[in-house]
């Protein structure tokens, strides 16, 4: 049997140029700590969602930590908890909130199978949902079944950062694993 090592990375990251620079460092290791967070146990099985939203929960605040900044990470929280106008019952997988010079910056991040629609769809309903001017939206995708199409997820991350931009969001990235393996 062979082990899969594989990692979740960045495929595409942009950020407004106004963003400051102590955000854009958070935001890298925000990156790096999603990076880390292992998609398989026991050699070929892969972790559940749920399981990797747990797991990047945990280790996300040793990597903020470095920063010296005010955050604050919540786990599966129905938005209109937190905004105002929101009536649907959709919730954010993380929800971090990083406080910088008096100004609370929210980044979502939203983990799903490495499949376009789903993941199109998700940010859709997110950025209708939360205010968008210090929004950082992170889509984490982890490997799905071997139809799903990676490079059509990736094709999709160039929309959104080009939705990011238009809507003035203060950033997208995408992250996609090397590949699909099917059911492991």
């Amino acid at each position: 049997m062979d082990l899969i090592f594989d990692k979740t990375t960045t495929n595409i990251e942009w950020l407004r140029d106004d963003v400051p620079e102590s955000l854009i460092r958070a935001i890298s290791s925000l990156r790096l700590a999603l990076q880390k967070t292992p998609i398989y146990f026991n050699g070929n099985q892969r972790n559940k969602g749920s399981d990797l939203v747990s797991a990047a929960e945990i280790k996300i605040p040793r990597y903020l930590n470095k920063h010296g900044l005010t955050f604050e990470i919540l786990s599966e929280q129905e938005i209109k908890i937190h905004f105002q106008g929101v009536t649907s019952k959709d919730r954010l997988d993380l929800f971090i909130k990083i406080i910088l010079n008096n100004v609370t910056w929210f980044v979502v991040i939203e983990f799903d199978s490495a499949r376009a629609d789903q993941v199109a769809k998700k940010f859709v309903s997110r950025i209708a949902q939360v205010p968008n001017e210090n929004l950082v939206y992170i889509a984490y995708c982890y490997p799905g079944t071997k139809s799903m199409n990676i490079s059509e997820v990736n094709k999709y991350f160039m929309y959104m950062k080009t939705i990011s931009q238009g809507l003035n969001l203060a950033g997208f990235v995408g992250m996609t694993p090397p590949k699909n393996h099917g059911d492991l």
